[in-house]
């Protein structure tokens, strides 16, 4: 069987350094972030988060602190997307954040409508989306979920992860039920649902934090890969940026 317990630490060491690499492309190509004088204005590159301010953007509050923006003449400014409901595509097609970021499943999903938006870069090597269960249920695995319960899933993101990884397994998905709980843990804690989408980053720390055993099942175990966070922007910003080279490997040995 899989371990559990997944490596955090390491995947917080890989987002950061892939997330420096990207933003000292990103300071290299934006028109005039790297012509201003040593005390001249900085030009303010505005990222809209996918969530709220958390450790998944770590690497961003690290370059930040660490001055590799300042030394680029440029400053960032992260948006928290304060609800689920927010367009977070919308916003940077709309212009009010020059880059966003989101999960791999979403953009492709996007691109598929129409959304003239690329990604620039992964910021995860692994994906943070999981499935966390209470260690009293004793559900380790996915072979344990038919009959229990999850939160509803996000059919353009953890619900592709959740189908695909029943499906490989040979699972019935329809074998689980979902229950509306929007993002309130309680229900979870108290035992009323079995199973909870969450991310590494955000739910199985703050479960730990409160004292509660957690099994956490990542869908990677079990031959699930897909890109987790990912920047993004527009077609018509990207084309307008001397012909981008994205290959963020030529600006990781800061």
């Amino acid at each position: 069987m899989p371990p559990l317990v997944p490596f955090l630490d390491a995947a917080l060491a890989s987002r950061l350094a892939t997330t420096l690499s990207i933003f000292l492309v990103l300071a290299i190509f934006l028109p005039g972030c790297s012509d201003g004088d040593e005390d001249g204005d900085k030009e303010v590159l505005r990222v809209q988060l996918g969530w709220l301010h958390q450790s998944q953007w770590a690497g961003f509050y690290a370059a930040e602190k660490k001055g590799f923006y300042r030394e680029e003449h440029f400053s960032v400014e992260l948006l928290p997307r304060l609800s689920p409901s927010t367009d977070t595509i919308g916003l940077v097609m709309d212009g009010k954040a020059d880059f966003g970021t989101m999960n791999g499943i979403g953009l492709i999903n996007a691109r598929a409508k129409g959304k003239p938006v690329l990604a620039i870069s992964a910021i995860y090597q692994r994906d943070a989306a999981v499935f966390m269960t209470l260690a009293e249920k004793g559900i380790t695995n996915p072979q344990d979920f038919p009959g229990r319960s999850i939160r509803k899933l996000n059919p353009v993101a953890n619900g592709v992860s959740f189908r695909a990884m029943m499906h490989r397994l040979g699972l019935n998905p329809d074998s689980v039920r979902e229950i509306d709980a929007g993002y309130d843990m309680t229900p979870f804690f108290e035992g009323k649902i079995d199973i909870w989408p969450c991310f590494l980053t955000d739910e199985v720390l703050r479960a730990r934090r409160l004292g509660y055993e957690v099994n956490v099942i990542l869908p990677e175990y079990y031959g699930i890969h897909r890109y987790g966070m990912v920047i993004f922007g527009t077609e018509k910003l990207i084309e307008l940026t001397h012909k981008l080279n994205l290959n963020a490997k030529n600006y990781g040995g800061k």
